[in-house]
C-alpha cells in the first residue's frame, strides 16, 4: 500500500461515526471504499485517490 492511500484511509476513516450513515472504510483495489446505510454526500476523491461508494442494508445491534 502506497503513501497516498494510507493517508487517504487514514482521513476517510473520520467519516465513520461523524458522517451519517457511513459504517465502514477499507482498501480497495485502486479505490478508497465506503460503506454507506443510507444516501450521502461524499467527494469523489479523498487526497488524490477515488472513492467508491457500496450501499448496505442498515446495520443493528444483536
Amino acid at each position: 500500500m502506497g503513501e497516498a492511500m494510507r493517508e487517504a484511509l487514514a482521513e476517510a476513516q473520520k467519516w465513520v461515526g461523524t458522517v451519517p450513515g457511513v459504517v465502514m472504510v477499507g482498501q480497495g483495489r485502486d479505490t478508497v471504499d465506503v460503506w454507506v446505510t443510507m444516501p450521502v454526500e461524499l467527494p469523489e476523491t479523498i487526497l488524490g485517490v477515488p472513492v467508491r461508494v457500496h450501499e448496505t442494508p442498515p446495520i443493528e445491534a444483536q
